[in-house]
C-alpha cells in the first residue's frame, strides 16, 4: 500500500523479470479475483514470472484500496476527471517503484486508462494490451451497460463470483459499487469525453493532456461472444488506434482469459516480448 495524492493505493507486485507491466483490472476488480489461472504456479495459463515483473493495482475506492486509515472505507472518487486522475495516479505508482518504462495491460476501464496513460506520458510506455475496452459512447454502449446494471439479474457467474471473493460475499457492497460505477459510465462517459478517447481534438482541449497521441505499440483482445462490449467498439479501436494488432477469441466472451488461458498467455507473452507482429488482425 502507498499513498498518492491523499488516496492510500494498494498494489501487488509479482514476478522477477526485466519486463515490466503494469496491470490495470476491471471495474471493482483486483488481479487475485479476475487473473487468478495466470497467477496460479500450478496452471498451463499461468505467466512466465522469470520474464516478466506484473505490477497490478486496485484502483481508489475498489479492492484493497478501499480500506482507508483506521478500518475507514475510501470511496471511488468520481468526477470529470476520474479517469485522467487514475492515469496519472497509476503513472505516480509505478515512478514511486522506480519503474522509467512499462508496458499496460488494461481490461476494460483499465483499457481506458491506459490509453491515457500512453497520451500522457508518451515513451515512458513501451506497448499495452486492450482487453475488453469502449473507448466512446453511443446507443449501443449505453444499452450494454443498462442490461447488466442490476447484479440480481447476472446471468455470469464469473463475474460474480469474483466480487464475492474480493469483498468477502458482501452482495449489497457488490451491487453499490456495481452501480455507481455503471451510472457513472451512462450518464456521464459521453459527456466527460464528447468525442470519445482516441480524438486528438478532445486531447488538445484538455488542458493538463497532451495534443499528441504517441503511439506505442499496441494489441487489442476481444472475445466473439462478448455481451458487455460489442464489435462496432473493437472494429472503431482497431481502425483509429495506430500501430495496433487486433485479435478475437472466437467462442470466448468478456473474460476470454479465463475461458482460454492457454491461448491467452501464448498471445500476450510473445505480444511483450517482442512488442508487435508484422500481421494486422487475427482470429483464434
Amino acid at each position: 500500500m502507498v499513498e498518492i495524492d491523499g488516496f492510500n493505493i494498494a498494489y501487488e507486485k509479482i514476478g522477477h523479470g526485466m519486463d515490466i507491466v503494469l496491470i490495470i483490472p476491471e471495474a471493482l476488480g483486483t488481479v487475485r479475483s479476475q487473473f487468478r489461472q495466470q497467477f496460479d504456479t500450478d496452471h498451463d495459463g499461468c505467466l512466465d514470472f522469470d520474464c516478466f515483473t506484473f505490477v497490478s493495482v486496485d484502483l481508489p475506492g475498489w479492492g484493497q484500496s478501499r480500506q482507508q486509515q483506521q478500518q475507514q472505507q475510501q470511496e471511488r472518487p468520481y468526477g470529470p476527471k476520474i479517469l485522467d486522475d487514475d492515469a496519472v495516479r497509476c503513472d505516480k505508482l509505478m515512478n514511486k517503484l522506480g519503474y522509467n518504462e512499462y508496458s499496460i495491460y488494461g481490461f476494460g476501464i483499465g483499457g481506458q486508462i491506459a490509453i491515457l496513460m500512453s497520451q500522457k506520458f508518451g515513451p515512458r510506455i513501451k506497448s499495452m494490451i486492450l482487453h475488453g475496452t469502449a473507448t466512446y459512447s453511443n446507443e449501443k454502449f449505453l444499452q450494454n451497460y443498462r442490461k447488466l446494471r442490476d447484479t440480481e439479474c447476472w446471468n455470469d457467474s464469473v463475474m460474480l463470483s469474483q466480487y464475492k471473493l474480493v469483498y468477502n460475499n458482501d452482495i449489497d457492497l457488490i451491487a453499490y459499487l456495481w452501480n455507481k460505477y455503471i451510472d457513472l459510465a451512462v450518464n456521464k462517459f459521453g459527456e466527460y469525453y464528447p468525442d470519445g478517447l482516441l480524438m486528438t481534438n478532445a486531447i488538445a482541449s484538455n488542458n493538463d493532456r497532451h495534443s499528441k497521441i504517441y503511439h506505442c505499440p499496441s494489441l487489442i483482445l476481444y472475445g466473439d461472444q462478448d455481451d458487455f462490449i460489442d464489435m462496432e467498439q473493437i472494429t472503431y479501436l482497431a481502425n483509429n488506434l495506430p500501430n495496433n494488432r487486433l485479435i478475437i477469441f472466437k467462442k470466448c466472451g468478456h473474460h476470454l482469459h479465463q475461458e482460454d488461458p492457454i491461448k491467452f498467455k501464448n498471445i500476450v507473452e510473445k505480444f511483450l516480448l517482442e512488442n508487435f507482429w508484422n500481421d494486422k488482425n487475427c482470429l483464434y
